[in-house]
């Protein structure tokens, strides 16, 4: 493959008159890019001269065509604008082709003053299999023509990869949320070296600064502070001796108005800190279209093609899509044309494919489950999936010091929650935080004294010490209790976990049984005073507690269930149920997609995180028996069918309609008592009217 440097001999006329066409093309891409837009012959004859005007590199393409030689075309200016117009028009003028139809030439961009740096070219550094970091930034209170829909992006990512993942060629991890903390947090990981990191989100302007709408870490909105591109560019180069190889900055069409300049100002940015290839739109791109480009460039990688070959594979397969579509009496759409790739150095191969692989280390937290308890022990393997709705909910009144109570039934990861809450705390401040975890093994006010003072006195402090030892003369053991914390909580943070409180509980009532209500005392006493952190978990709610924010677990997304099987590795038992057995019995179709399995399992087990990994422990340790154990999951689906039609009324009463009042204000429970006294539709006249209305 050869490279030709390609300085864009441009006269400030033509330069004038090149901004005008592209501002005009960019105008039409960005309103009638979904519903027609015309390519302006004026801006392709422009380009073409200016490319052709080079006699070599017109020898270049002649060659490219007609013979099939490999050329790496890499355009060089100072100006973005310039560089971001659509240079994939430029017409071959021996045989009148365009570039993009030109299968063995590549187009790459580098800016002026990063060309004279003069940068090495990069050598791959890190094995297979093919590593992407996903970010998705979706700020909860954006508005809602400029919110990305999160699951539905989320989805689209998990639809597009599936395909890539089965062959284990791939291996996909991602961000907790959109924030540079969750980006920094994956890039710092002394064990884990990515690929590629996947960025989708927005930028927006705040007076004269470009920034990016990134998440804030505890509550998913906007930051208060804007995260410029600089900070952005600061964030990926988190671990310095270790350059991202491609970072692929996708937008989606909604991001109107001035975003295609922040991310090209983002890029350049990138490029400056030697991120060695960076993937932009030039403009803003729809979702679907971003989402096809970035799945056919993640596959060609994947089979080995280089970075200028896949990015120019997946750009052609774009433009039949798109022409396939207008075929078919769709919309002729040019979307192809919007993503750039800059380099900042000569790059081809991303993957080190001769060296043994080396899959990634998903044991990213501290403290996790061991059987059903919350435990200080080290387990690998472990992954905190999802749950990004609870997590908006619940970590800014947690770092203020509300008590949380995480209810669910058994299985959809309470413990897990509050777990990934403490390490949260942990690295808010590693110095002063202090995990207590209290299990169902206390029996009495007197043994969880005996928890958390074991947990004071590990810290080493002489006052904690101290404070253990002259506390003892305190006859009530509420008000010892009190002492020792708030002295605990003057030096340290202190995060007291409750879990499982439902070992205490009465299931009818919630309430806790008798010989267990000092420790009830102790927690009610807790959630009063707001001395520390505290996390409740439990199936059931507990009467009587001020300030406590209640966090219901039972919804697992469908999304977050896919990511726990990507991360438990059952393509194995996808590619066992593509066999014809199952495809009759299980799915009753001729082929399953991963996601069939997802669904089947998701349906199957009631979306249940613990279910799933016994039914993966079932799959590793007894391979001959998943014949049985599929069998009898199906069996007990329809037999749970049919229970469910007999119950599901009462269900409804006592479970999800406690739940959905809970929403509601007391204007709404009145209108809700009124329409409950008709057995037949009302009118929407009369949910509007007040009680004391006459309707």
């Amino acid at each position: 493959m050869q490279w030709k440097d390609v300085t864009l001999n441009i006269s400030d006329k033509q330069r004038t008159r090149l901004k005008q066409l592209g501002a005009q093309f960019t105008d039409a891409m960005e309103n009638k890019g979904l519903i027609k837009c015309d390519v302006p012959v004026s801006l392709t004859e422009e380009l073409t001269e200016i490319i052709n005007a080079n006699t070599e590199v017109r020898a270049n393409l002649k060659d490219a065509y007609e013979n099939n030689n490999h050329y790496v075309l890499r355009l060089i200016d100072k100006d973005n604008e310039i560089l971001n117009l659509p240079w994939p028009l430029v017409r071959e003028t021996n045989h009148f082709k365009q570039l993009v139809d030109i299968k063995s030439l590549h187009i790459v961009k580098t800016p002026t003053p990063i060309f004279d740096k003069n940068y090495s070219d990069f050598t791959p550094q890190v094995a297979a299999p093919l590593k992407i970091l996903i970010m998705i930034s979706s700020p909860t209170d954006l508005k809602l023509e400029q919110r990305l829909s999160y699951e539905d992006e989320e989805y689209s990512i998990l639809k597009a990869f599936e395909p890539l993942l089965k062959t284990g060629h791939v291996q996909i991890d991602y961000t907790d949320d959109g924030s540079l903390e969750a980006l920094e947090s994956k890039l710092k990981n002394k064990d884990n070296k990515y690929h590629i990191l996947h960025f989708s989100g927005h930028g927006s302007f705040k007076g004269s600064q470009g920034t990016l709408c990134l998440e804030d870490h505890n509550t998913l909105q906007e930051t208060r502070v804007p995260v410029t591109d600089l900070d952005f560019a600061k964030a990926v180069n988190a671990k310095p001796d270790y350059k991202i190889p491609l970072v692929v900055l996708s937008s989606c069409k909604t991001a109107q108005g001035n975003s295609e300049k922040i991310l090209s100002g983002v890029t350049n940015k990138l490029i400056n800190i030697e991120t060695p290839s960076v993937i932009s739109m030039g403009m803003s791109v729809s979702d679907r279209h971003a989402i096809r480009f970035t799945a056919e460039l993640y596959t060609e990688l994947a089979n080995g093609l280089s970075i200028p070959e896949a990015f120019s594979t997946a750009m052609k397969r774009l433009k039949i899509h798109e022409q396939q579509q207008a075929a078919n009496g769709g919309y002729v759409t040019q979307q192809w044309m919007i993503p750039n790739l800059y380099v900042s150095r000569k790059i081809e191969k991303l993957v080190d494919w001769d060296s043994a692989p080396v899959p990634l280390k998903l044991t990213n937290y501290q403290y996790v489950t061991e059987g059903k308890q919350i435990s200080l022990a080290h387990k690998a393997g472990f992954m905190f999936v999802g749950r990004r709705a609870e997590k908006a909910k619940v970590f800014e009144p947690f770092f203020d010091r509300k008590p949380i109570m995480l209810k669910g039934q058994g299985g959809v990861g309470k413990s897990t929650m509050a777990e990934y809450m403490v390490q949260r705390a942990i690295t808010k401040d590693p110095a002063k935080t202090v995990p207590v975890i209290i299990t169902h093994e206390v029996r009495s006010i007197d043994d969880v004294l005996k928890v958390i003072e074991a947990a004071m006195l590990k810290t080493g402090s002489e006052k904690m010490v101290n404070i253990t030892i002259t506390s003892k003369s305190i006859p009530e053991a509420i008000l010892r209790l009190d002492t020792i914390l708030r002295v605990f909580a003057t030096d340290y943070d202190p995060v007291l976990v409750f879990d499982n409180l439902e070992t205490f509980q009465d299931v009818s009532t919630g309430l806790f049984k008798a010989e267990y209500n000092d420790i009830y005392e102790v927690i009610k006493h807790l959630c009063s005073e707001k001395i520390l952190q505290l996390v409740l978990t439990g199936r059931y709610s507990i009467p009587g507690l001020a300030n406590v924010i209640e966090v219901n677990l039972n919804n697992i997304g469908f999304n977050d269930y896919w990511k726990k099987c990507q991360y438990l590795e059952l393509f194995e038992i996808h590619n066992e149920l593509n066999k014809k057995f199952y495809l009759d019995t299980i799915f009753d179709k001729q082929e399953a997609e991963f996601v069939d399995l997802v669904k089947f399992l998701y349906e199957s087990l009631g979306g249940n995180f613990r279910a799933l990994e016994f039914f993966n422990e079932i799959y590793k340790n007894k391979r001959t028996e998943i014949t049985e154990s599929l069998k009898t999951i199906k069996s007990m689906k329809a037999v749970l069918a049919a229970a469910v039609t007999d119950i599901k009324s009462e269900m409804a009463l006592n479970l999800v309609f406690r739940e959905l009042l809970k929403l509601v204000n007391a204007g709404q429970k009145r209108v809700l008592y009124l329409l409950s006294n008709f057995r037949i539709p009302v009118q929407l006249k009369a949910s509007k009217c007040s009680l004391r209305d006459k309707c």
